[in-house]
């Protein structure tokens, strides 16, 4: 059980874990924002140590949605959902803008536009520097005007947008459990000489971050435009300047448009990463049970399929310090006929011939082995029957759905 049910009792101090602030209406959650962007309010440090609750759907049709500008404590989502979230044009956009070591559990965002994209887009959460991202489901779309100014690379994910150390701190680590995703995200261009970067969980994990992604399933659909460099991967976007990153059961299937082959285009069906000749990007990195589909396109008729980790680095030692990879799988609906490789002729890291990498015969073949008995994904966490079906975050194949079934007294 990962879900969280949550019952208030009022003999208890406001905010605190038997008697959290409720959210309840579209009003409440403005109200919310509000006091997480004003330290003077009568919630401070921006919710640091305090709980809230999401105690039912909200729809933001045709209403202005406000994310969070930082949040510090733990939001609950009790199995509720967003529903049609519209973001247009500011920096860092999601539910939540900035989290420091927060805990965000059990909350849904369906229908979501994320319109003149600027700087790190998560559904979820824009940039998280440590903490919990856990039971969290959001399906949606980007778009991305090529002529807009971006303050560093344009990141787009499905969960997180990009996972970092915050300054004078140690490394942090942030760990996603249990989520998914689909998106599709159009007009992805580098603007102004920096990177256009785009992951079905996580976008980017850098500044000496630490990332555990765990029973993840993500579906993706990137649309490139000729400008600029471009990352793209099915768990992550790119890894760089990384400490530990850990990946464990998880599926992701990628469709990356209008490839540009720019000299340092990377395109991966899992991750990809960046590295210098005289600095290691990532200082361990581990897999286990992967199962990643990855397929692109130069224009209509040029298709093929994609290596599951790329690298542009001086050697494979530089980009990261130790591995330890474990069935990890990959294949493509185009591996029989062709895989990518870029203009300057970089294709795969070496690392996709180490040991616990496997290329499956097929997507088919693939499927078959996800969906069996023997598969390694637990069955009390995966609804096998709904991977490779037509994503809805009901169907999710890792959502948990007891709030389906159970009432929820708050």
């Amino acid at each position: 059980d990962d879900t969280t049910l949550v019952t208030v009792d009022s003999s208890y101090a406001h905010g605190t874990q038997k008697n959290p602030y409720v959210i309840d209406s579209i009003a409440r959650w403005n109200a919310f924002v509000a006091d997480m962007a004003n330290t003077t309010s009568g919630i401070t440090d921006h919710g640091k140590g305090k709980f809230f609750v999401l105690a039912c759907d909200l729809d933001f049709n045709g209403i202005n949605f406000t994310p969070v500008s930082r949040f510090d404590g733990s939001f609950y989502g009790l199995g509720h959902t967003f529903n049609n979230v519209s973001i247009n044009g500011i920096e860092n956009p999601g539910i939540f803008s900035n989290t420091y070591d927060a805990i965000i559990v059990d909350l849904s965002c369906d229908n979501f536009y994320f319109f003149n994209c600027l700087a790190m887009h998560g559904a979820i959460v824009a940039v998280a520097y440590g903490g919990y991202v856990l039971n969290c489901h959001t399906k949606g779309d980007f778009f991305c005007d090529s002529a807009a100014v971006v303050n560093g690379s344009r990141i787009v994910a499905g969960i997180i947008g990009d996972i970092e150390t915050p300054p004078g701190s140690t490394s942090k680590l942030t760990t996603v459990y249990r989520c998914s995703s689909e998106f599709t995200a159009k007009g992805m261009a580098a603007i102004k000489d920096h990177d256009s970067i785009s992951g079905g969980i996580v976008g980017a994990v850098s500044k000496n971050a630490s990332a555990t992604i765990y029973e993840c399933y993500a579906k993706l659909t990137v649309y490139e435009v000729p400008t600029g460099n471009s990352y793209s991967g099915g768990i992550t976007g790119i890894l760089s300047n990384s400490a530990n990153i850990k990946f464990a059961n998880c599926v992701c299937d990628s469709m990356v448009n209008d490839i540009q082959n720019n000299p340092c285009d990377l395109i991966s069906s899992i991750t990809t990463g960046w590295s210098t000749s005289d600095a290691t990007s990532i200082n361990s990195f581990e897999m286990k049970n992967i199962y990643s589909i990855g397929d692109g396109s130069k224009n209509s008729s040029d298709f093929f399929a994609l290596y599951p980790i790329v690298a542009w680095t001086m050697a494979d030692y530089r980009f990261c310090k130790s591995h330890s990879f474990e069935n990890v799988n990959y294949t493509g609906r185009y591996a029989n006929s062709k895989w990518w490789t870029t203009n300057n002729g970089t294709t795969a890291s070496n690392l996709c011939n180490s040991a616990g990498v496997i290329k499956a015969s097929g997507v088919d073949d693939m499927l078959n082995q996800v969906n069996s008995e023997a598969s390694p994904l637990n069955k009390n966490i995966w609804s096998k029957g709904h991977i490779g079906d037509a994503y809805t975050i009901e169907d999710s194949p890792v959502r948990n759905t007891i709030f389906d079934e159970e009432d929820i007294s708050v």
